[in-house]
């Protein structure tokens, strides 16, 4: 898979005229290092090559300028205007954002039906309704996806009766319904916190993409890779509102256009950097074990009531479910549940 570039994603998306130029501030969650940033870079130079001069996308840096999980506090700052991070970091917030992680990984669904589930429903707009009103903020797409995210053990797994009571990485309420439903206790810790969180056996494993954990230098510490995934992990760029409405029309579309466009490559771009990774991490002695079907149900299950269990107190995350039905109806036939 060919990185998405400014030489070959779809000519068609909004170009606005020479101008002066508008400049955000962009951060990240994930070090540049990290395989999560990789395409954030790139969607960033894509935008700043369509703008043409008339918005320029200055990236500041990752979690040394602002720490994972302070990324919409410094949105509504302004110390930053644009912040590429995980949605579920912010769960305390705006719970509904695990809406992004809900949809089973491919093979279940193709690459470009992810992205139409959100962007050609109107899902990504009624989330979006939801985070103006409770953060001040706006998804403008997906930068990092494609990927499976499963388990990930220091010691060998070979089945869901060996997470009993094994303290495990999350980051969020979603994750942490999964690892109850398999009998494990969830341990919240951001990625950039994970290696030594490992080294120091304060947890046994974690809710992680093998892509992000070897390119994040972990791989010295596990034994298992746990398959199939759970879910397929969608990440992405945030906007201020403040810098938002300080856009005109045309930026707007711009950012848009240019995250539709990108992202099935993007998530391609993903999926083979998983698989690069898991076979990278068999050099060095970490092997895939596989789970039953009944077993990675009970996981599905557990990740799957998170809907319901958000729906309790917010009924637009039961909407943005309906929109998405058709296409969490079709992952599960194509899965044969």
């Amino acid at each position: 898979m060919v990185p998405p570039t400014a030489t070959n994603v779809p000519p068609t998306a909004t170009k606005v005229p020479d101008a002066t130029p508008v400049v955000l501030k962009a951060a990240a969650a994930w070090p540049i290092t990290s395989t999560s940033s990789t395409q954030w870079l790139e969607y960033i130079k894509e935008v700043n090559r369509r703008a043409n001069g008339a918005l320029v996308i200055d990236f500041v840096g990752g979690p040394e300028v602002v720490h994972p999980f302070e990324g919409f506090n410094a949105l509504r700052s302004g110390i930053i205007d644009l912040v590429h991070t995980a949605a579920g970091y912010f769960g305390g917030e705006v719970p509904e954002g695990a809406a992004f992680s809900m949809l089973p990984a491919p093979p279940a669904l193709s690459f470009q039906e992810i992205v139409d589930a959100w962007y050609t429903t109107g899902a990504l707009e009624l989330i979006n309704g939801i985070y103006e009103q409770k953060a001040g903020v706006r998804s403008i797409g997906f930068q990092v996806g494609g990927q499976g995210f499963g388990l990930i053990m220091t010691e060998e797994t070979n089945s869901l009766a060996d997470l009993k009571g094994k303290r495990i990485r999350v980051w969020d309420a979603m994750g942490a319904a999964i690892m109850t439903a398999a009998g494990a206790v969830p341990q919240t810790i951001p990625a950039s916190e994970l290696y030594t969180a490992l080294q120091r056996g304060t947890v046994d494993g974690a809710l992680r993409d093998p892509g992000a954990a070897w390119s994040q230098g972990e791989k010295d510490v596990y034994n298992t890779i746990v398959r199939p995934p759970v879910f397929s992990g969608s990440g992405g760029g945030f906007i201020s509102v403040q810098a938002w409405n300080g856009l005109g029309p045309d930026l707007q579309k711009l950012l848009m256009d240019t995250s539709y466009e990108m992202a099935p490559d993007i998530f391609g771009w993903y999926a083979d950097d998983e698989q690069f990774s898991v076979d990278e991490f068999a050099k060095v002695g970490t092997v895939e074990r596989t789970i039953s079907t009944a077993e990675w149900k009970v996981l599905h299950d557990g990740h799957q009531s998170h809907w319901d269990a958000v729906g309790e107190t917010s009924p637009a995350m039961l909407e943005i479910k309906a929109l998405l039905q058709p296409f969490l109806d079709k992952a599960l036939t194509n899965l044969g549940l």
